[in-house]
């Protein structure tokens, strides 16, 4: 079954501020492309609404699609979350 490059999810709004997971997307949509969705196919399971409970958490999922290689993969996921982490939304939190 096709998937996107990268599903995020948050227990469907229920694991993060909103704000946490749109601005996420935005990140991730840089370095992967539109095909980053949140929600879809997956909201999220038994690891995200765990985790939930001790801290504000969002899950990441990757495809295993070949639409790059996994070093590559890597060094993508790591700039959206640098780029992320520079955006310092939890400090409002």
């Amino acid at each position: 079954k096709k998937r996107p490059h990268v599903c995020l999810s948050d227990g469907a709004g229920t694991t993060c501020p909103k704000e946490w997971i749109d601005a996420m997307k935005g990140c991730l949509v840089e370095f992967f492309g539109d095909n980053v969705l949140i929600n879809k196919p997956f909201a999220g399971g038994w690891i995200t609404r765990s985790h939930a409970k001790e801290r504000p958490f969002m899950q990441i999922e990757l495809s295993r699609e070949p639409f790059d290689t996994w070093e590559g993969k890597r060094e993508r996921v790591f700039g959206a979350l640098s780029k992320w982490c520079e955006l310092k939304l939890w400090m409002d939190h």
